[in-house]
């Protein structure tokens, strides 16, 4: 084995090694602002039969890892100090459990909060500067209800987010303020999953493909969303577009024609979800208004090809 060969595969190895599985011990509190129920209760149960990360993501989740070891680095320089990095706390009485990057203290004065530490995209740190902002994106509101149940662990009324632009070095604060009302949400959260844990039961499925289609635990769920979508037949003309579009560049010219022959299909048919082989495919519909334009309908077509274990 070449140098270069043995250097690629052990950059697969070592990221490999940090793609493992734990069972977890409660309801996480950086899960816990997940919309689908159902998903929360997989994390508990079928934790063992989640998808492998993908490798990308590995590398993004430790470069921000690297870039949190820095900050912590300058907050020293600074004259603060990180008291109990990555402090766990054991599950309560809602199950709820979570660890925070620690508490960020001043030696001269004592005073001291809880923080985490969080790395962002160039594009994203110049328009997050209050919590207000955190409600931009889905997976930054996943980030304040996180907060929420530490506060929630912690019994404390604030929460600072220590964010670090990815690009250079640039940090600042975004204060969170405990809201009892998310907090309650959480709760109640808590007890159905834990409700559903004890009777061994599921429940309902989110059905939104935006969330489904990336989920880790979609090949345990979006097979039985098939059997509750409209079959289409898999020898039929529709399977063989369906496939020669799967094997195209998206981008391409035939790609798009097909795309959007399959599409205007789907369109045109009754009902919202359908599935081809090892096709699922969505229809929803919404409502587009405007101040300068007519209200008018959009319909958008989504198409998720389902891989079989073990395939």
């Amino acid at each position: 084995m070449g140098l270069e060969e043995k250097l690629n595969q052990r950059i697969v190895d070592y990221f490999s090694r940090k793609n493992t599985k734990q069972k977890p011990s409660g309801n996480r509190a950086s899960s816990i602002g997940h919309p689908c129920l159902r998903y929360l209760v997989y994390s508990r149960t079928k934790w063992d039969e989640a998808q492998p990360i993908p490798q990308v993501v590995l590398e993004i989740f430790a470069e921000g890892n690297d870039q949190e070891r820095t900050v912590d680095f300058w907050l020293t320089e600074m004259g603060f100090r990180l008291y109990n990095s990555n402090q766990s706390f054991p599950a309560n009485e809602y199950e709820l459990t979570g660890h925070i990057d620690g508490m960020l203290t001043d030696p001269e004065t004592g005073e001291s909060v809880p923080v985490d530490i969080k790395t962002n995209h160039p594009n994203i740190y110049p328009v997050v500067n209050s919590e207000k902002d955190l409600d931009k994106k889905p997976w930054m509101k996943k980030w304040y209800y996180q907060f929420q149940a530490y506060m929630l662990l912690l019994n404390m009324n604030e929460f600072w987010i220590i964010m670090k632009n990815k690009s250079v070095k640039q940090i600042k604060v975004i204060k969170v303020l405990r809201n009892d009302v998310v907090i309650d949400e959480i709760k109640k959260k808590c007890k159905t999953i834990n409700r559903h844990l004890k009777k061994k039961t599921l429940p309902d499925r989110m059905n939104d493909i935006a969330y489904c289609e990336t989920c880790e635990y979609n090949l345990i769920c979006m097979p039985e969303m098939k059997r509750e979508s409209i079959q289409i037949a898999d020898d039929s003309e529709f399977l063989i577009m369906l496939d020669r579009r799967d094997g195209l560049q998206p981008g391409a010219k035939e790609f798009n024609e097909l795309d959007g022959a399959i599409k205007k299909i789907v369109r045109n048919s009754i009902g919202e979800k359908f599935s081809c082989g090892d096709y699922f495919i969505t229809k929803k519909t919404f409502k587009k208004t405007g101040f300068t334009v007519a209200e008018s309908e959009q319909t958008v077509v989504r198409i998720t090809k389902l891989n079989t274990p073990g395939a």
